[in-house]
């Protein structure tokens, strides 16, 4: 409020662009509140209401012919069916700067159980691993 205050003591009391100031904060309290009530009752909480999933063994190489393939699985840990899961990993060459990403959808996952992914690289970088980076459940 002491903020608020010495905004207002620039003009004096009766001059149009203290009238401004007035309206505007006043509207600027509003909207913040607005933000703050909506956030809280939208339920934001840490537990996600959508399907819990884990992606594990996530395996970059690189085959004897030149192919390069990301290879890993994806395990559906909630209590219903997810038609599509999409893994986006991110990829790194010999010195771990970032060289490019790769989306990854894997469809069908079963309740309590996984669903292997494998993935051609085909970015001319020169790759030598692998991290994912999120992993998307509609």
């Amino acid at each position: 409020m002491d903020s608020i205050d010495a905004a207002l003591r620039v003009a004096p009391p009766g001059a149009p662009l203290a009238r401004l100031h007035v309206a505007f904060l006043a509207r600027l309290r509003v909207a913040v509140l607005v933000v703050f009530l909506v956030t809280l009752a939208s339920g934001c909480t840490s537990e996600p209401d959508g399907p819990r999933v884990a992606v594990h063994d996530v395996t970059y190489r690189e085959l004897a012919g030149g192919a390069r393939i990301l290879t890993g699985r994806v395990e559906n840990l909630s209590d219903r069916h997810i038609p599509v899961v999409q893994v986006q990993v991110s990829l790194f060459d010999e010195r771990n700067f970032l060289t490019g990403q790769v989306g990854i959808l894997v469809h069908d996952i079963p309740v309590d159980s996984s669903r292997a992914f494998r993935e051609p690289i085909r970015h001319e970088a020169d790759i030598r691993s692998a991290r994912v980076r999120s992993v998307l459940v509609p």
